[in-house]
């Protein structure tokens, strides 16, 4: 039966080449290359011999014998590109695709080919294969893959590499959840899954927010939030979590933040996925208003976002506390805690309201517990269900059980504070004073006030603003003016203040 003499001629050769005396090896350089280029000449001889009339099993074996040879002189891409002619792959030509493409660079490729052949090169014990597969699985983040991958690498020259990666990896391995908090490890244990909930986005495993207030009206805030992710919905209404706060006053520390993904591990949240950025960055008037912006990784469906913060602030915007509270969200919230400890010198007005949309009725009275100094008011809320969307519904504040707090004691205080803010807001400037005559017609106070409404409707750029004192106390009217943006406080101070000056009362 006709071999390939060629190339069998060939495999002679390179053996020759392999034993050959190295003494004197940088004098053979040059001769080597050249017979290594003859040997790529015979298997290219064989190859285009099998091409014309050999068997097609045949033509295989040279395809890789060719593979390998490439593969051993570096030639990757070579190898590669020859073994995509192979009829028909096997363990041989798999480990020399899955090598060519971790070498090349391709690590999907190259686990593509590694996984086809795992089974074997473990029977086999072939510890490169497995090596090489672990550190493709590292490459994509799949940790506990990857040490599986190690730990089944126990003889053999790869023995020890595997050894010192597995502890190398096992030392930098993300935390476990059940190894930081086990209070959230138990919450996501019990989590609810996107099958009890089809409608929602996500569950709110934990909503806890811990208030102090203190004498001098500073007060002290610490925040925790635990989110189980359902769908695609959920990763982009919560993957970003943005705070907001007033920079004149307040600032928010990151406690701690991190994903805990499926398989229980955590990823912290780097320095450079989380940012402060201006919360109105085209508005130079609302400049203090600022956004720690987190950037949560590794958020998918079925995995858990973790945050606590601190929110200080120097001064209540009123001097008072004041607060509505819903208990019921578009998503389920399964567990909800708060708690207010305020000096014994406040005197709070906690009123309940209930709408009636749950079935099941929740107490919406604290626990109050007294010391000497202050007062602790408490409120646990378990389970309670997401409210589901429709068409033309009532607003969330007519739906949501819950309550208001608030340490104003009439509203004869809070008109007080309200007309203090606003005592010198509406000073006229010669700029306003002449934009107004412009605009008066003279025909009707109807139709001045008409023209001055719709001018500034038109030319003042709306900006919502709801944060600390800025969210109650307007800019001035001058201010408004000049810069042609302002909330609806602002547009109404200087709508108002120009139908003063047009003498309209």
């Amino acid at each position: 039966m006709r071999k390939y003499p060629i190339l069998l001629s060939a495999l002679v050769f390179s053996r020759s080449i392999l034993f050959a005396d190295i003494a004197g090896l940088e004098a053979q350089r040059d001769q080597i290359n050249a017979e290594k280029a003859l040997l790529l000449q015979g298997i290219e001889r064989s190859e285009l011999e099998a091409d014309r009339g050999g068997k097609p099993a045949s033509s295989d074996e040279i395809l890789k014998f060719k593979a390998g040879f490439l593969f051993d002189n570096g030639d990757y891409d070579g190898c590669i590109e020859t073994l995509k002619k192979v009829s028909a792959t096997d363990y041989s030509a798999n480990r020399f695709f899955a090598l060519s493409y971790y070498y090349t660079g391709s690590p999907t490729s190259a686990l593509y080919h590694f996984d086809m052949i795992e089974g074997e090169a473990d029977k086999a014990g072939d510890g490169e294969l497995l090596f090489y597969r672990a550190r493709t699985l590292e490459g994509k983040n799949l940790f506990e893959e990857a040490l599986t991958a190690y730990g089944k690498i126990k003889a053999g020259e790869f023995a020890d590499k595997a050894a010192g990666r597995y502890n190398e990896l096992v030392k930098n391995l993300p935390r476990r959840i059940e190894d930081i908090d086990p209070e959230i490890a138990e919450l996501i244990s019990k989590a609810p899954s996107q099958e009890d909930h089809p409608e929602a986005a996500a569950a709110v495993l934990m909503d806890r927010d811990n208030y102090e207030i203190f004498a001098d009206s500073s007060s002290l805030s610490e925040s925790l939030r635990v989110i189980k992710i359902f769908n695609d919905r959920g990763k982009k209404q919560f993957a970003e979590v943005a705070l907001t706060y007033d920079s004149t006053y307040e600032d928010i520390e990151i406690l701690d933040a991190y994903t805990v993904l499926p398989s229980g591990l955590t990823r912290d949240v780097s320095p450079q996925q989380m940012r402060d950025v201006s919360k109105y960055m085209n508005f130079p008037l609302y400049s203090n208003a600022r956004l720690k912006i987190i950037s949560m990784p590794a958020v998918t469906p079925g995995a858990v976002i973790v945050y606590r913060v601190r929110h200080k602030s120097n001064k209540l915007p009123s001097g008072n506390v004041i607060f509505r509270y819903g208990i019921q969200g578009f998503e389920p919230y399964v567990n909800q805690e708060l708690s207010v400890k305020i000096p014994l010198s406040f005197t709070p007005d906690i009123r309940s309201f209930k709408n009636s949309y749950l079935k099941k009725k929740y107490r919406l009275d604290p626990r109050v517990k007294k010391t000497k100094t202050d007062r602790l008011y408490i409120w646990k809320f378990p389970f309670v269900p997401d409210i589901i969307p429709e068409d033309s519904m009532p607003p969330w504040n007519e739906i949501s059980d819950g309550f208001r707090f608030s340490t104003f004691q009439s509203w004869d205080q809070i008109y007080l504070w309200w007309k203090e803010m606003l005592s010198d807001r509406m000073d006229i400037t010669p700029e306003i004073r002449k934009k107004t005559a412009q605009l008066m017609d003279m025909s009707s106070d109807r139709s001045n006030a008409a023209n001055i409404y719709h001018w500034v409707a038109s030319q003042i750029r709306y900006v919502a603003v709801e944060y600390g004192e800025a969210g109650f106390r307007p800019h001035k009217a001058e201010e408004i003016f000049l810069n042609k943006n302002g909330d609806c406080k602002g547009q109404a101070v200087l709508l108002t203040a120009m139908l003063r000056e047009a003498g309209l009362k």
